[in-house]
Parts: C-alpha cells; structure tokens; sequence
C-alpha cells in the first residue's frame, strides 16, 4: 500500500510543510542529495523566500531504515515473520541564490542519524549540522553538495552539482582524507532542429564511498533506496532526451546508459579503516541500456492517449 498527504501553509514569505510526500533538490533530471526517486517519508519543514534572489528550505524527516531491533523482539514474536526496525532520521537545509538573472548556486547539507528519538540539536534550520554532529560525538552521516545553473542564453542552460561526504576539514588536504564525491554535468537546449524542441543531456558520477556509513544504521538510504542519486553509490549513467512537437502530436526519445559496481562488507571496512585504490566496476558490476520512443496527444483537458517502444538490455 502507498498513501501520500502533503499539508502546506503559507504565511507571507513563509510556506509550513507537513506530511508524507518526496522533494528534489538540485537543477538536473537527477538529484544528488534529495531525489523523488526515493519512496516517500513522513517530514516536516518551511520554504522562506528571503528576497527576490535568496530562497531558504529545511525539512525533519523519519526513514525506514530496515535495520532490525532486536532488542524489541520479545513483545512481537507472535506476529509473522516482521521484525521491528531501528529509528533512523533525516535533517536538511538548502540555500538557493540568484547571483544574476542567469547564474543561480545552490547550497545543501543534509545528515542521517538514528538509533535515538528526534535530536533536538537537528531542529535548529539555520545551524551547519557539521558542528551539531561533532557537538554530539561524531556518529552521524553529514552529506553536502553545491550546485550551479547557468541560463547561457534564451535557448541553452547549463548546471553541474558536487557531493561530498565524510568531510573533515582539517584532513582536507592529507593524502588519506575520507572525503568522497559525486558529480553531476548538465545542458538543456532548446530550438535544436526545430521550433520549441529541447534536448537534455547529463551525466552523473558517484564514488563507491558515499551514501554509505560505518555505522549501517546511518547509511544515506530509505526503505532500501538511496536519498541521493537513484543508482546508489558505485554507479554512473548517461541520459540522453529529445522532444518535440508535431502535428498536434509530442515525440520523445530516451538514451540511457547506466552502470553500477558491487558493494561488499570488505569496500566499507577498507574505506574507514584501510584506504585503498579500488578499480571502479571490477568483480561484479551491472549495466542497464535504455532506448524509448514515445508518442502523446492531449484529447481534451485531462486525457492523454500515448504510445511508444522500449528496448532494454540489462546484463
């Protein structure tokens, strides 16, 4: 069963959020550090528009971590074969500054924590979570990332994003850091061959290292699904679309090409507690190739009748 609620209040400059629903963050098709790929999760938050150019947003949230408590076990040992799971809480912010009418940066910084009730030290919006986390004993999992979009002009637009996680800022610069990264590149471009087109293309990068804690019941996931990029840690892809219309008719088509690499006990140990250069997608990998064409028509408001082809090699 699937149910979303999404209850929200606007006071001035100010919107209050409540419910179980999903956001994204970030420019592209994909997001690095808050995606609606993730299923959704029960939050609270705001959204200040600070000035016309400044946009400010944080949201509290409880995830499913699928980490069994044991502990708990006793009182449902009755029931099936459903085990209770440990508590584990998301906590973000993000600021989002139009430096001119065609340039925006974006700011976000996130952490997952759990085993405990709601941390009063995450309810404080405008607090860097990196000091509340080290105030607290260094336990939890802080994920940052910046991001950038560039109107170049009326018909091409450029973005690029960077996650980081695990930063320690005073090993910022020692050979053996613990900071790992993702990367996002991306254009949209419209009028490419004919009137009011548009072409998108992007591509995502992410280290084997992030999304995944020393502690498992930190890792940067809900319900089995990472909070970031869909593909997880370990992964990349290449997204190709173009669409069009014609006739009264929309045309798209999709390339995709995705990879993902394993993630073992012995990757996590060895990023914490023995660096190592690992090559990326060796031993088990796998990849899935994507082609789609689709064809939509609106009827009438509300009904849309299409039809398309879709080809997929998963290996």
């Amino acid at each position: 069963d699937v149910s979303n609620m999404k209850l929200s209040y606007e006071y001035n400059s100010v919107v209050f959020e409540f419910g179980k629903f999903t956001r994204h963050w970030g420019p592209g098709k994909s997001s690095l550090i808050v995606s609606k790929k993730t299923p959704s999760f029960m939050q609270f938050g705001f959204n200040w528009r600070i000035n016309e150019r400044i946009y400010f947003e944080y949201f509290h949230g409880s995830l499913r971590s699928l980490v069994d408590d044991n502990s708990n076990l006793e009182y449902y040992n009755q029931v099936g074969q459903n085990v209770p799971e440990l508590n584990r809480y998301i906590a973000a912010h993000r600021l989002n500054w139009d430096l001119t009418d065609r340039l925006s940066i974006g700011a976000s910084e996130a952490v997952v924590y759990g085993v405990r009730s709601i941390d009063l030290m995450y309810l404080l919006p405008f607090a860097p979570f990196l000091s509340l986390q080290q105030y607290l004993g260094d336990y939890d999992n802080i994920q940052w990332e910046l991001d950038i979009h560039w109107k170049l002009n009326p018909k091409i637009n450029l973005y690029g994003a960077f996650l980081m996680d695990e930063w320690k800022p005073s090993w910022t610069f020692e050979k053996e850091n613990n900071n790992w990264f993702a990367y996002q590149f991306g254009l949209d471009v419209k009028d490419v061959i004919v009137i009011n087109d548009k072409l998108i293309f992007e591509f995502n990068w992410i280290d084997h290292r992030v999304y995944r804690h020393r502690f498992p019941i930190n890792d940067y996931y809900s319900h089995g699904y990472p909070l970031g990029f869909w593909g997880g840690p370990h992964s990349e892809q290449l997204f190709l679309n173009y669409n069009f219309n014609k006739y009264g008719f929309d045309f798209s088509f999709t390339f995709s090409d995705a990879k993902r690499g394993e993630l073992t006990p012995q990757m996590l140990e060895d990023q914490y507690f023995n660096p190592t250069d690992y090559s990326r997608f060796s031993n088990i990998s796998e990849g899935i190739l994507e082609f789609k064409f689709l064809v939509s028509k609106d009827i009438r408001d509300g009904f849309n009748v299409h039809v398309g082809l879709s080809s997929v090699d998963w290996e």
